[in-house]
């Protein structure tokens, strides 16, 4: 099976940052930005060579307009936009833009700041960054054995997207503490779908406001919906009072993550050629 992206973890390191950015004038600039996103992860792997107790990886995704426009309409089966989805009680999960994820999760707050600041001043002037969570000591939401169950990943049915997933941000803003993952992990362990995503929580808190960020990874994005369902039906402490009128998702993206050999193939010269080619380890 391909080797799918090394930030894909059961469970994230302390530090995670989360950047999702929407290209600007895409024609121009998708070919500069499409080259660089594919260098990110050789970029921690040098950090991680130089810094021998530093643990620092990476997860890339690509927003599925930024994809086709990039590889010609080449694209996994279940490729989709997340549109916005509304339970029968009113409450919203919106869509938001998102053309690029950059996931960077490590040991070191130094190092996943310093990576973050690089990436942001390479992409600046090419993208606006539409959203971003600095997460400290993360937590998994899914408590299932070590290993990755291989029903998150594409198989080998579409072989050029082999060991891909697809990467579902959504920030939920709150005021007071709460638990937005526990309650997505619950509806997915009611829905039956506990082999089939992995879910993250990543706290985060500023000066303004505090939140969670989710991320969830899986092979079929469709499974989202009766995830959704069970979740609107959650409100275990008052059943009055829904859980998520107190702690309102604020955004909703959907990316697709190559596997970590299309990734590097396209860093050898696959953007530019307009096709996956050969690939090899990160040295």
């Amino acid at each position: 099976m391909a080797r799918f992206q090394l930030g894909i973890t059961r469970v994230p390191h302390q530090h995670t940052v989360i950047q999702i950015y929407q290209v600007l004038d895409v024609a121009m600039n998708i070919m500069s930005i499409g080259q660089y996103s594919v260098m990110i992860p050789g970029l921690a792997s040098d950090q991680v060579r130089q810094n021998p107790d530093t643990q620092l990886v990476t997860t890339i995704g690509f927003g599925r307009m930024f994809w086709l426009f990039a590889w010609h309409g080449m694209q996994p089966r279940h490729m989709q936009d997340f549109e916005e989805w509304q339970g029968e009680e009113g409450h919203i999960l919106p869509a938001t833009e998102g053309d690029l994820a950059v996931v960077l999760s490590s040991n070191r707050k130094d190092c996943v700041m310093d990576l973050a600041g690089q990436v942001e001043r390479q992409l600046q002037g090419m993208v606006v960054k539409v959203d971003e969570v600095h997460s400290v000591a993360a937590t998994e939401c899914d408590a299932g054995a070590a290993e990755l169950p291989e029903e998150l990943f594409i198989d080998s049915a579409e072989p050029d997207f082999t060991g891909g997933c697809f990467l579902f941000t959504q920030r939920y803003r709150f005021e007071r503490p709460a638990t937005p993952g526990i309650h997505f992990q619950k509806a997915v362990q009611l829905s039956g779908r506990q082999n089939e995503m992995l879910v993250h929580g990543l706290p985060y808190a500023g000066e303004q406001e505090q939140g969670e960020m989710l991320t969830v990874y899986m092979r079929d994005p469709s499974v989202l919906e009766s995830v959704f369902q069970r979740m609107m039906m959650d409100s275990p402490a008052d059943p009055a009072r829904h859980w998520l009128q107190d702690c309102p998702a604020v955004s909703g993206t959907l990316f697709f993550v190559p596997s970590l050999d299309v990734l590097t193939g396209l860093r050898m010269g696959g953007i530019r050629m307009n096709r996956f080619s050969a690939t090899q380890q990160f040295k």
